[in-house]
Parts: structure tokens; C-alpha cells; sequence
């Protein structure tokens, strides 16, 4: 379990052995708040999607301004969350 979970948050100065002081190297993120992005990306693209189909393709009403200028900003929130996505799947799991 200490694997998952590291106990060291702190990035306080640390004495070296010729009286100088070192910084300790960034804390890295915990592999549990990895996985839980992984796996939250890809459902947010797929609950975007759903809307943007709502809002495009399966509407009832006619097409107005409101819906395009809509539409295209939840594409392009969609290309974030996308490049987020693929940039979280192809990480290493070393820091």
C-alpha cells in the first residue's frame, strides 16, 4: 500500500553531508490519482459527445446561433479533454 499512497509531501530542505542544504527532488503524483484521470477522461468525452449530438445532429428545434456558438465551444473543450486524454494513456508510470 505505500506503493500507491507517497508519505513524504513535504519538499522542506535537507541537510547534506558537507553542511550545505539540498532540496529534495518534486513529490511525484500518486498512481491512484493517475488511474482515477484515466479512467474520468474518457467518460467526460463520451458525456460531451452525448450532449454535442443533442445539440447538432438530434435537434428538434431549428438551428440557431445559441446552439452553433455552443456546439462549437463543447468541441473544442473535446479536443482539450482528447489531447489531455491521450497525454494521460501514454505516460509513464515513473516519475
Amino acid at each position: 500500500m505505500s506503493s500507491v499512497f507517497d508519505e513524504s509531501l513535504s519538499s522542506a530542505p535537507v541537510a547534506r553531508g558537507d553542511g550545505n542544504l539540498q532540496m529534495q527532488p518534486p513529490v511525484s503524483t500518486p498512481r491512484i490519482w493517475r488511474w482515477v484521470v484515466r479512467l474520468v477522461l474518457p467518460v467526460l468525452i463520451l458525456l460531451a459527445g452525448q450532449v454535442l449530438y443533442w445539440i447538432w445532429f438530434d435537434n428538434i428545434y431549428t438551428s440557431n446561433w445559441a446552439s452553433i456558438i455552443g456546439g462549437c465551444w463543447i468541441a473544442f473543450t473535446m479536443a482539450i479533454i482528447l489531447v489531455w486524454l491521450v497525454c494521460a494513456w501514454l505516460s509513464t508510470e515513473e516519475p
